[in-house]
């Protein structure tokens, strides 16, 4: 039980400061792979899957995979309005979405940051 609620709390902890920068800054600071980190670090706060340059350096390999897949794949299809199905655009963005997954898996393996909520990212 102890366990439990020290984990929600850390973890809404962790959150929180995510949160208060978001609304400080007016920036998308809260997006959802940060979720399952935070838990991860909360959870099993002294373990391997939670030391900073696993977490930080895998978060960075997504965002930069995705960036760079979205602007090999399908630069211009805008993020805010879904496109028609079976559109070209949207087979863009799936097209985005494989190579993102695909760049992020492989970085985090060849430089041994595996924290696997950074494929979100």
């Amino acid at each position: 039980m102890r366990r439990r609620v020290g984990t929600s709390l850390y973890a809404g902890l962790l959150f929180t400061v995510l949160g208060a920068v978001a609304w400080a800054s007016g920036q998308p600071f809260v997006f959802p792979s940060l979720g399952p980190s935070a838990y991860i670090l909360a959870f099993d706060r002294r373990g391997e899957r939670t030391h900073a340059y696993r977490v930080v350096g895998s978060h960075v390999i997504g965002a930069v995979a995705g960036l760079g897949a979205y602007w090999l794949r399908g630069p211009g299809v805008t993020l805010t309005a879904l496109p028609p199905a079976l559109s070209a655009d949207g087979l863009r963005l799936a097209a985005s979405g494989v190579v993102s997954i695909v760049a992020t898996s492989w970085a985090m393996i060849a430089t041994d940051t595996n924290h696997a909520p950074a494929c979100a990212t």
